[in-house]
Order: structure tokens, then C-alpha cells, then sequence
């Protein structure tokens, strides 16, 4: 319900702004299978990535779809430590594997994500009884574990996240998260990481990534105050990740705040990544849609339109683009396989293009 009434209100406030949806319908297009894939309408801006499970790789469909849009494949899971290496010892390396070996073949960018996520909680910050080892401990384990990583994959991946998501929400809760990283080495197991990456590997980029800091202020003041802190330290910090979960009806995930947080981050000296890009529907987190609504697919289109300028506009900041999901069937925003859209990407559940994907295009 909340979602149709800010629909129908967004339509008239785009309607009153001369901004008419109509503008962002192209259903005269829509089902052509002869469509000029995404990297080539923005070959001359930035890489178009997106995020894949392996058996994206092994399917057909999937994989042509993917080679004919993106230029960089990031993994959705298989990189992340609980996932290829979830007991000390244990390594799962064939999804990671195959996704690289796609890149490969294919002579596709690979980013590694991620290094440390300080929020999964694994066996490298507790032992066997259940307790947080200590930050020696704790530092040994890393540094095996970025070293495996980064010597397995090095030929192929061209960036590296190696830190996701560790600043906090709110000034009373403070600039971090509170998790068992945090716990055992404080702010430093973040600079320690960087540290310990740049040492394995001189040359690689290395990203801090993270979320939420278009719409948040607390998290925004954060990011800036110890990236520039820590780079004035000589940690090898190359390049920040916006994540870019965003929301149709979120007045402050704007165009404008986009472009106020690329500059800020742009005078603090680092290349800039939009890392994990999506645009949800519905207004209500756990809000259900077994259709999208035609007024508020438009609203999606506009949406991706503002957001997409900005970007295009700030070409010369920005080294890649990163779709978190390859279509609307299946994506992290799809609960166990039930109805549970978003309906964020640019492409339907049969790997079309939607208005979205042409709203981005038509410049």
C-alpha cells in the first residue's frame, strides 16, 4: 500500500517538474533481442561490472548475457573467507575457481571481494571454545589467508575490497561496528589489512568498501574523516567503494547527494568505485510485488536515469560500475526462492532489458 501511494505521489511530482514518465517508457523497444549490450554504450566512461555466482559462468544463457553487457565480474559469495575457507585448514576453492577461470577464458576484469568483513564472524577471530583470540593470533591468520587469496587469483583480479563495510550508523554508537575484529585489534585490523594486502601484493588496487553513505550522514562523516586520516598515515588505500543499494522512493538517496559525496571523496586523492548497484521498487522492506506496477517501473527508470548522469558526468573520477546481480529472477534481494522481489536490476527474469536498462542507455 505504501508503495502505490508514493508512487502515485512521485508521478505527479514528475508530472509538475516537467519531468514527465512517459519520457522513460520504452516499450517500443522492449523484447528486442538485437540490443546494444551495456558495455558499449559506456565504453568511453567507465567498466560495467556485476556481481556472479558460478553457475552464471556454466550457463549458457547467463553467460552470453553476461558477455555481451559487462567487462568485469565481481563474486557474489565465493570470494568472501566463510565461503572458500570456512575452517582453518578447509578451503573451497572450485566456485571461486570457476568464476576466474571464466575471466580468464573470456579476458573479463575480476574484483576480489571481499578480504575481511569484520560482521560474518569466523574462526579466524574465535577459538575452539568459542572465545576471541588474541590481535597476534588474529593477524598471523590474516595474513595466510590474504596471502593464499591474492596468490591464487593475482593474475586475474584487478581490485580487491579488502575491507567491507566497517563503519557504524550513528555518532552514539560510534565510528565502528562493534564486531569481533573490532573487539580484538580495535580500528587497526582495517589499516592492518590494507597493510598486510599491499605487502603481498604492491601493485594491486586496493578498496575500502562500503554502504549507505549517500543517505547517511553519520556513516558519510565517518568514511571521509578516517580515509583521509588514514591515507595521511601512508596506508595504501587506492581507491572507496559506494555501495549503491538504493531505493526509487528514497528522497535522500538523490542525484544531488550522489554527487556531493563523489566530490568530497575526490578531494581526498582516491579513485572512486560504485560498487554494488541496485535500485529497489517497493517502499517497505519486506514489501511483496508479484508484478511491478507500469507507473512504478517508470519511477525505477527515472530514478536510474538521475543516478546514472551523475555517474556518466563524474567519468573522469569513477573507474567502474558494479551491478550487485545479474537479473530480477534471482539476487540477493530473493528470499529462498519465494516471491520476494525487489525488482532492482536492469534486466527482467528472462534476461531483457526493462525501461531501466534503456533509461541508462539513451544519452
Amino acid at each position: 500500500m505504501l508503495t502505490k501511494i508514493l508512487s502515485f505521489l512521485f508521478a505527479v511530482i514528475s508530472f509538475i517538474t516537467m519531468s514527465p514518465l512517459s519520457k522513460f517508457d520504452y516499450s517500443d523497444k522492449l523484447g528486442d533481442e538485437n540490443y546494444q549490450g551495456l558495455k558499449d554504450h559506456y565504453a568511453d566512461y567507465f567498466d560495467m561490472g556485476v556481481a556472479v555466482g558460478g553457475w552464471h559462468c556454466r550457463n549458457k544463457d547467463y553467460s552470453a548475457m553476461i558477455l555481451k553487457n559487462f567487462t568485469s565480474l565481481t563474486a557474489e559469495n565465493a570470494f568472501k573467507q566463510p565461503a572458500i575457507n570456512p575452517k582453518e585448514g578447509v578451503w573451497n576453492f572450485d566456485e571461486a575457481d570457476e568464476i576466474a577461470n571464466f575471466c580468464r577464458q573470456n579476458g573479463l576484469k575480476l574484483r576480489g571481494h571481499c578480504l575481511v568483513w569484520g560482521g560474518l564472524g569466523s574462526w579466524m577471530s574465535r577459538d575452539d571454545d568459542g572465545n576471541l583470540v588474541s590481535k597476534e593470533v588474529y593477524y598471523q591468520r590474516l595474513r595466510d589467508y590474504i596471502t593464499v587469496m591474492m596468490t591464487r587469483y593475482g593474475d586475474v583480479v584487478h581490485t580487491w575490497d579488502v575491507v567491507n563495510e566497517p563503519f557504524g550508523y550513528s555518532k552514539s554508537t560510534g565510528a565502528f561496528k562493534d564486531n569481533d575484529l573490532y573487539q580484538i585489534c580495535g580500528e587497526e585490523y582495517i589499516t592492518k589489512a590494507f597493510e598486510i594486502a599491499h605487502e603481498v601484493d604492491p601493485s594491486a588496487v586496493l578498496v575500502l568498501n562500503e554502504t549507505k553513505v549517500v543517505n547517511n550522514n553519520a556513516k558519510q562523516k565517518f568514511l571521509l574523516q578516517y580515509v583521509e586520516k588514514w591515507r595521511s598515515e601512508g596506508v595504501p588505500i587506492s581507491a572507496v567503494g559506494i555501495q549503491g543499494h538504493w531505493e526509487t522512493f528514497k528522497l535522500n538517496e538523490s542525484p544531488k547527494r550522489l554527487q556531493k559525496i563523489i566530490d568530497k571523496l575526490y578531494k581526498l586523492g582516491v579513485d572512486i568505485q560504485i560498487t554494488e548497484v541496485d535500485i529497489a521498487v517497493t517502499a517497505t522492506d519486506k514489501e511483496i510485488l508479484e508484478e511491478v506496477p507500469k507507473n512504478i517501473d517508470l519511477l525505477q527508470a527515472k530514478k536510474y536515469a538521475q543516478m546514472f548522469e551523475v555517474l556518466r558526468n563524474n567519468a573522469d573520477k569513477i573507474s567502474s560500475v558494479t551491478f550487485w546481480g545479474v537479473n530480477d529472477n534471482r539476487s540477493y534481494k530473493t528470499a529462498d526462492g519465494q516471491s520476494y522481489h525487489k525488482w532492482q536490476l536492469l534486466f527482467d527474469k528472462d534476461n531483457m532489458p526493462k525501461n531501466a536498462f534503456y533509461a541508462v542507455c539513451d544519452f
